[in-house]
């Protein structure tokens, strides 16, 4: 997409949780050229304590991830006012996908990506697709 385009979430803020520091970068700077703002933490407890001071419109949240695995950081924050309502894609290597969505229902996830199979056609896709969700 070209740079002096508006695209439609152009103000849509991004929150990536996520240890590997080469696919955080390649996110942040693939969806900034998008035109979204992009936020990023590297550890579970960072990112937690991010998404309660910035409010973040979508979080893609990592499984793995140091201080605060993935889990967790979805119960502590299902249990905040404005975290029980928060939009969350997963990103992950642990699993198949369809056992991850059964585990994971309980917490009114969004979606989940698999990186190993990312591309960023999709991952765009399906960021369009959860903004776009009520």
């Amino acid at each position: 997409m070209p740079k002096n385009i508006i695209h439609f979430f152009s103000r849509s803020k991004i929150l990536i949780i996520e240890d590997n520091d080469l696919l955080q970068k390649v996110m942040t700077d693939h969806l900034t050229d998008e035109g979204y703002s992009v936020l990023s933490a590297n550890d579970g407890l960072r990112g937690y304590e991010m998404a309660l001071a910035e409010h973040p419109d979508l979080i893609l949240l990592d499984m793995m991830l140091p201080k605060m695995d993935g889990i967790s950081l979805l119960k502590a924050l299902r249990k905040d006012e404005w975290g029980g309502g928060a939009k969350v894609l997963i990103t992950t290597n642990l699993m198949k996908g369809d056992e991850l969505a059964k585990q994971l229902t309980e917490y009114r996830i969004l979606g989940f990506l698999e990186k190993v199979d990312l591309t960023l056609g999709e991952l765009s896709k399906k960021i369009k697709e959860a903004l776009t969700k009520a």
